[in-house]
């Protein structure tokens, strides 16, 4: 049996905190893609893009029960919801940050004899210009979470 829909103060309070979680998903969408492809985060961005695409399915999953004025979607049970929502905390307070981790822990700089000097410093730039995006990567899922 679904369970009921909250009085409407709650309810819009738990839409509104909805809506605040699904714009976070974008945002650490956009500063993820952003730096994966400027400065070639794509590996270790990876439990960003999964953080915020699983915490964004199930946000709107609930904001479609909860906008339905037929009441026709059925809502997930009390213990399905919060199951779903201490794995999503885990997710997005977890994964990215070990994936980040792990990938600079195990990235080679690379600059050596074998490398001109200027190729270092190019790749050392682009990093530098986006490590402001990585950060936003980092921080928006273990806010969301």
């Amino acid at each position: 049996m679904a369970r009921p829909r909250f009085p409407a103060p709650y309810a819009i309070l738990h839409l509104g905190l909805r809506f605040i979680s699904v714009g976070l998903c974008i945002a650490t969408l956009a500063s993820a893609s952003y730096a994966s492809s400027r400065a070639g985060y794509g590996t270790g961005l990876v439990g960003a893009f999964i953080a915020s695409i699983f915490a964004m399915l199930v946000d709107l999953a609930e904001i479609s029960a909860l906008t339905d004025p037929a009441r026709v979607v059925r809502r997930c049970s009390e213990h399905a919801m919060v199951y779903l929502e201490m794995l999503t905390v885990a997710i997005c307070g977890v994964l990215p940050v070990m994936v980040v981790l792990a990938y600079q822990s195990l990235q080679h700089p690379g600059c050596g004899p074998h490398r001109p000097e200027n190729e270092c410093e190019d790749e050392r730039r682009r990093r530098g210009e986006v490590q402001v995006y990585v950060t936003l990567a980092w921080i928006l899922p273990e806010a969301l979470a």
